[in-house]
């Protein structure tokens, strides 16, 4: 139960921060998801390659799937900066 009241701060505390400047939330949010994103990317490697059909997996390795997972990641941080910065 405490949870959900901890959960409904949070969000009024992020909708009040939004209200008040936008750019520092969305700044927060956009840290927030890389962060995450980063933290994950071993469980993310692991969940395409799994996903991925065996006769790929003959042929491409896990390497190669974290290479462009990595890279993936890497464009997405630029691109959530390119859009803080216009």
């Amino acid at each position: 139960m405490e949870w959900y009241i901890i959960g409904s701060l949070i969000v009024l505390l992020l909708i009040v921060l939004f209200v008040k400047n936008k750019n520092k939330a969305i700044m927060l949010l956009t840290g927030h998801i890389m962060t995450t994103l980063k933290s994950q990317e071993a469980f993310i490697v692991q969940g395409v390659y799994n996903i991925i059909p065996k006769d790929i997996k003959q042929v491409v390795s896990s390497q190669h799937i974290a290479m462009i997972i990595s890279y993936a990641i890497m464009m997405i941080g630029r691109l959530l900066k390119n859009e803080d910065t216009e």
